[in-house]
C-alpha cells in the first residue's frame, strides 16, 4: 500500500542527501574558504581538486549510515522531528569518520576550515532538506490527486481502528470504505459500509479501489482465497496486517525461498545489515580489546595462580543462542573445588528464581572479589565473542540448568546471542532481582538497535568503575 511511495520517497531523499552534500561542498570551499580567504586575507587554500574527494567520500558514507541506522525508514504517520532524531547517530558517527580520515592522511596543507565549514554545512542541508521532503510529501499527493483508494475487509472495532490509521496517513491514501465479512452487527458508521464480502467483485469496480485491507481476524481461509482471487483478477493490491495471524510479538518479513514467497514471523531482531554490523563490530571489538589488554590480562592470570591454588581461567557450560551450550571463560574467583561445594550453600541464596547469587560467598577468594567487583574476571569472554559464542552487547549466557527452570515464555531471552554486558548490568547490577533480568533481557530483544547497543556500551565503563559487582 505504502511500499511504492516508501521506494519512491527513499530514493528522492537520497539524491537530496548528494545535493545537499554538494551544495555543502561548494559553500564550505567558495564560502569559507575561498571569500574569507579573499575577503579576510587569511591562509591561502588550495586549488578545489585537491578537496574534492571530500564529497565523493561523503555521499556514499551517509548513505550507508542512514541505511544501516533507519534514516530511511519512513512512516506516513511519524512526526517529522522523530524521524530526523533517527540521524543523530549516523551524522555523528559520518563526522568522525571524515575527521579521523582527515587526521590520518596527516596533509598540513589542506584547510581545516574548509572541511569544518564542510561538515557543519552538510550537516544542517541534510537536516533541513530532510524536513523540508517530508512536510512536503503529503502536501504534494493532495495537491495532485495521487491518492490511493483503500478498501477494508472487516467491520469490527479492529478494522474501524485500521481504518482511522489509513484516514490519518499522511501519504495520499484515502478510505474508500468497509466491506463486512459476515451478518454480524458492525462497528463502523453504516454510511462508510459498501456492501457484504460476497460483492467484493462489484465492489471494487465501483468504488476504483487501489488497495484492499484484510482487517477481519475471523475470516476462514476458503473466504481469505475468494479475497486474493477477486483482488488478483483485477490488479488490486492486497494486505493482510500481521494481528491476522494473531502474532503479538513478531515482526512480519516477506522472503522467497527457492522462488517461494513467505510471509515471516520474528519476535527478535531480524535485520540482517544491522546484525551484520553487530557481528562486525564485535569481531573488531574483541579483537582491539583482547590485544590492548592483553597485559592486564596476563597479569591477573599470574596473580591468581599466584594467591590461590587451581587454573587460571575457569571454564564453564553456558547457553547461548537459542540454547546452544558452549564453553565460557572467565578468570577463576574462587576456590577450586567450589562448584563441588554449591550444594551446600543452596540454603543460602539470596535470588527468587533459577539463580544462584549470594553477596558474601564464602567460596570467593579475595583477589576474586576484586576481579568480580570491577567485572576483570569476564575478560577472556572476549575470546568468546571473537568465536562467536557470545556478543559485546546482550543478555548474560546462563547456565543450562537454569535454562531448564525457565517457564516457557523466558526463553524468548535465548533469541539473541549473548553478551559481555545488557542494561541490568548498566543500571541495577547485582541489586536487581531475576524478574527485573529478564523484563530487562526480553525490553533489550524488543527495543534492540544499533544505537541501544552503543548506549549501553557507553553506560558500560562508568558502571564498571563503580565498582558494584559482585
Amino acid at each position: 500500500m505504502l511500499r511504492q511511495r516508501t521506494r519512491t520517497l527513499q530514493a528522492a531523499v537520497a539524491l537530496a542527501d548528494a545535493g545537499a552534500t554538494a551544495a555543502a561542498f561548494a559553500l564550505a570551499y567558495y564560502g569559507g574558504g575561498r571569500l574569507l580567504q579573499d575577503v579576510a586575507a587569511l591562509k591561502t587554500i588550495l586549488p578545489v581538486e585537491r578537496y574534492l574527494w571530500l564529497p565523493v567520500l561523503a555521499a556514499p558514507m551517509w548513505w550507508v549510515l542512514f541505511g544501516v541506522f533507519g534514516g530511511y525508514d519512513f512512516s506516513p504517520i511519524e512526526r517529522t522531528r522523530d524521524s530526523l532524531k533517527r540521524l543523530a547517530l549516523p551524522l555523528i558517527l559520518g563526522a568522525l569518520a571524515v575527521g579521523a580520515t582527515v587526521f590520518f592522511v596527516k596533509d598540513d596543507l589542506l584547510s581545516r576550515r574548509v572541511i569544518g565549514a564542510f561538515l557543519a554545512a552538510n550537516v544542517a542541508l541534510i537536516l533541513l532538506a530532510r524536513a523540508l521532503m517530508l512536510k512536503a510529501a503529503p502536501r504534494f499527493y493532495r495537491a495532485t490527486g495521487a491518492l490511493r483508494r483503500v478498501v477494508i475487509v472487516g467491520g469490527d472495532a479492529a478494522a474501524l481502528d485500521f481504518g482511522a490509521a489509513v484516514e490519518r496517513a499522511g501519504w495520499g491514501l484515502q478510505l474508500a470504505g468497509y466491506v463486512l465479512p459476515s451478518d454480524l452487527a458492525p462497528a463502523a458508521p453504516p454510511e462508510r459500509i459498501l456492501g457484504p464480502l460476497a460483492d467484493l467483485p462489484i465492489l471494487l469496480d465501483e468504488t476504483a479501489a487501489d488497495d484492499v485491507v484484510v482487517a477481519s481476524p475471523g475470516l476462514d481461509a476458503g473466504a481469505l482465497q475468494r479475497v486474493i482471487r477477486d483482488c488478483e483478477e483485477v490488479g488490486v493490491c492486497i494486505h493482510i496486517p500481521s494481528p491476522f495471524f494473531n502474532a503479538a510479538l513478531s515482526r512480519p518479513h516477506i522472503e522467497v525461498f527457492s522462488g517461494i514467497p513467505m510471509l515471516t514471523f520474528s519476535a527478535a531482531p531480524y535485520n540482517p545489515v544491522a546484525l551484520g554490523c553487530k557481528r562486525a563490530a564485535d569481531l573488531l571489538g574483541s579483537l582491539i580489546l583482547g590485544i590492548a589488554l592483553s597485559p592486564v590480562m596476563l597479569a591477573i592470570a599470574l596473580a591468581v595462580r599466584l594467591t590461590s591454588r587451581g587454573p587460571a581461567v575457569f571454564c564453564q557450560v553456558r547457553c547461548g543462542l537459542y540454547g546452544r551450550e558452549f564453553v565460557m571463560y572467565k578468570f577463576r574467583t574462587m576456590i577450586a573445588d567450589a562448584e563441588t561445594r554449591r550444594p551446600l550453600l543452596n540454603h543460602a541464596n539470596e535470588m527468587r528464581g533459577p539463580v544462584f547469587k549470594i553477596k558474601d560467598d564464602p567460596r570467593i577468594t579475595p583477589l576474586g572479589r576484586f576481579l568480580r567487583r570491577y567485572s576483570l574476571d569476564e575478560l577472556p569472554q572476549l575470546w568468546n565473542v571473537f568465536r562467536g559464542d557470545m556478543s559485546l552487547i546482550g543478555p548474560r549466557p546462563p547456565l543450562p540448568a537454569e535454562v531448564r527452570q525457565y517457564e516457557r515464555w523466558q526463553r524468548r531471552r535465548l533469541s539473541m546471542r549473548p553478551g559481555l554486558a545488557c542494561i541490568w548490568q548498566v543500571t541495577d547490577r547485582n541489586r536487581a532481582t531475576f524478574e527485573q533480568w529478564m523484563a530487562d533481557d526480553l525490553r533489550y530483544i524488543d527495543h534492540w538497535s544499533l544505537w541501544l547497543d552503543v548506549k549501553i556500551a557507553l553506560k558500560t565503563l562508568p558502571a564498571i568503575f563503580k565498582g558494584t559487582g559482585m
